[in-house]
């Protein structure tokens, strides 16, 4: 409840900011440019660092194989549960209210998690640190998706204005049909690696692994600082911009949606924002994070580990920490960052209908994740 409360906060200062006039529609497009160019990389591209050159030199590897893995796998099963539950519930099967719902539910709000350690480990300091230090290495999956495959995926659905454009297009992955050439691939992929939190991503990770750039940049406990640490320091300084820019953005957005109903008189826009907000598109993604992906990731992993290999990996800090992660990573609401895209893109109107709907996921996602929690701590033996 501590964690949920927090975030709802930072929601409802974002909402009141935008009231007040301090984040109007100018200024809020700005910032989701700042957050995504700025913050986000210094940010993914810090955390990353730290957490696999702690991983490293601690010679507990196995959370540096295992939960890039998991981000990825975690991230790609929710977004085949939300194509496969948008078609159940009458949407086109790769229309642009599929393709946003499907995005929204396979990326959840990964940082919840060290809000929630802090709550529940109080009293175990180095777990909670090992928990900390684990997150940026599941962030190192789930981020890499997250700005190839979810940015890529939005900016299709943003760019097919009506159903002719959408079946005809055949630039990268903004249509269904694609020519397949070598230059379609080259630009796709050069597009990709080039959306600045995909760059931070990379960089911490070569920063973290490379012995030489790891000795000059990241510290080690009990040892003179290395000559690069204030670079480390400074990036991670900005980068703690980046979860609450995002939340407040959210938070704005919320408020904004209903003044831009008015303000655009775009046909298509309009009809797509009503399909976001329907309980329909609300009932995908509550039940793609909150029941499906729990159930089969989270329980179906703890079935085929057995009881006695769950308590086999919980039985060190460590293996406790990446447990945690591994289970509780399922059932976490949608990510604030969701909406940094289609303002990113200058399409703060889909933006606020995104964040409308996400906000109702966020309710039933109070009673659900306090639910899947008491059962994940029972599983490690909490």
């Amino acid at each position: 409840l501590t964690a949920t409360a927090e975030v709802s906060s930072a929601l409802l200062l974002g909402t009141l900011a935008s009231r007040l006039g301090l984040l109007p529609k100018e200024v809020l497009q700005s910032l989701s440019k700042v957050a995504v160019g700025v913050f986000l990389p210094l940010f993914l591209g810090s955390a990353i660092a730290k957490g696999a050159a702690h991983a490293v030199r601690s010679g507990n590897v196995e959370p540096l194989l295992v939960l890039p893995v998991a981000g990825i796998a975690h991230t790609l099963l929710a977004f085949c549960v939300g194509l496969a539950l948008c078609r159940l519930v009458g949407f086109g099967v790769w229309s642009q209210e599929a393709r946003i719902l499907s995005f929204m539910s396979a990326w959840g709000n990964a940082s919840m998690i060290a809000l929630f350690a802090e709550s529940v480990f109080r009293e175990e300091k180095e777990l909670r640190h090992n928990v900390t230090v684990q997150l940026a290495l599941y962030l190192l999956g789930s981020s890499i998706t997250f700005w190839s495959l979810g940015y890529s995926v939005v900016e299709s659905a943003l760019h097919a204005e009506n159903k002719e454009i959408d079946k005809v297009s055949g630039n990268g992955c903004s249509g269904n049909k694609w020519d397949g050439s070598w230059n379609a691939i080259a630009g796709t992929i050069l597009r990709v690696f080039s959306v600045p939190p995909v760059i931070g991503v990379l960089v911490g990770l070569v920063v973290g692994l490379v012995p030489f750039l790891r000795c000059l940049v990241v510290p080690v406990s009990h040892k003179a600082p290395p000559p690069l640490e204030p670079l480390l320091q400074a990036a991670q300084t900005i980068g703690a911009g980046a979860v609450p820019s995002s939340t407040l953005i959210l938070g704005a957005s919320l408020l904004s949606a209903r003044a831009d109903d008015t303000d655009h008189g775009q046909g298509s826009n309009q009809s797509l924002q009503q399909r976001l907000e329907s309980w329909r598109a609300v009932a995908v993604v509550a039940a793609a994070r909150l029941l499906i992906l729990p159930t089969i990731a989270g329980l179906g992993l703890c079935h085929l580990m057995g009881p006695a290999g769950v308590a086999k990996s919980a039985s060190t800090t460590v293996g406790r920490a990446m447990m945690f992660q591994l289970l509780f990573q399922t059932c976490l609401p949608t990510a604030c960052t969701c909406v940094l895209i289609p303002q990113f893109l200058g399409q703060p109107d889909i933006g606020s209908a995104m964040a409308r709907m996400q906000a109702k996921v966020y309710l039933l996602a109070v009673p659900c994740s306090c639910l899947w929690l008491a059962e994940w701590l029972r599983q490690i033996g909490e």
